[in-house]
């Protein structure tokens, strides 16, 4: 529902409000933005959001993350726990909750 566009027209960025403001959020390079599991997901609406990114995200939609231009970053066990690709900071399952938002916080201290 969030990728919801009531209309999509030819050669235009998926405008549904939530991809609007994750366009608009990932623009600013002094903002950092997070993203765990399956809400990676989210992103895929517009490659141009991933497009050259090196993300992480959940085994079931890593597909869908590199057909939308990302680079998945994998490790010996899959996918890896954590990326950090400038103001985007990707995460794999919730499983790794407390290692994402001590990165994403630590992130945030160091500013740009």
């Amino acid at each position: 529902r969030l990728r919801y566009q009531v209309t999509p027209r030819q050669g235009e960025p998926n405008q549904a409000p939530a991809v609007a403001f994750i366009r608009r959020a990932l623009a600013d390079r002094h903002l950092k933005i997070g993203t765990i599991c399956h809400s990676l997901w989210l992103l895929c609406a517009d490659r141009a959001l991933l497009q050259g990114r090196r993300v992480t995200c959940a085994h079931n939609i890593v597909c869908d993350v590199e057909n939308a231009g990302a680079e998945v970053v994998y490790g010996p066990e899959g996918t890896v726990d954590l990326v950090v690709d400038g103001n985007l900071i990707t995460g794999k399952h919730p499983g790794i909750t407390d290692k994402f938002i001590t990165t994403f916080l630590s992130e945030i201290e160091k500013g740009d």
